[in-house]
């Protein structure tokens, strides 16, 4: 799936925040917009915001509401520490494009890369390294494209979670 729009903006020099715009050629394909990068942002205490659309007519508006759950040790992998970011619409969407970050002591230690869904209600993706007595937070980014008729047709976030003392 081609990507074909950018998160358009930074917010305190902390947290990058859009209502991104898709070309009127993507809308019709209904891409949504890039997660952004982690790379850039310091951990800090922002929240990602919940976006919404609405159409004209009987179908009701869609919200798309999301988590950064808290970072844990990993009972799936011993010896890791995890995050998991979600996001949960109302209703399914035409595209969501969604990336986790796990920030350690205040530095970025991992990248999830983007992943991309279509077609759905929900994603979920999560990044992991190794345990360290530490102080842990996590970091999501996410796009999502509403179906054809939604106004406004995409919409983005990014933000951090709780920030959790880690012994290992």
């Amino acid at each position: 799936m081609k990507i074909s729009t950018r998160i358009l903006g930074t917010l305190a020099g902390a947290v990058l925040l859009a209502g991104a715009a898709m070309t009127p050629a993507s809308a019709a394909g209904g891409v949504a917009p890039d997660a952004a990068s982690p790379s850039s942002v310091r951990a800090a205490a922002t929240q990602a915001q919940a976006v919404s659309s609405t159409v004209s007519g009987a179908r009701a508006a869609i919200t798309c509401t999301p988590q950064v759950q808290y970072p844990h040790k990993s009972t799936h992998v011993p010896g890791t520490v995890n995050v998991v970011v979600t996001l949960s619409c109302t209703a399914p969407v035409s595209g969501i494009n969604i990336r986790a970050a796990l920030y350690r002591n205040g530095a970025l230690v991992r990248d999830s890369g983007q992943k991309t869904v279509s077609g759905t209600s929900f994603a979920s993706h999560n990044a992991a390294e190794p345990c360290h007595n530490a102080t842990y937070q996590g970091w999501m980014s996410y796009g999502v494209a509403f179906p054809p008729g939604y106004v406004p047709p995409t919409g983005a976030s990014s933000g951090f979670g709780p920030v959790v003392n880690i012994t290992c």
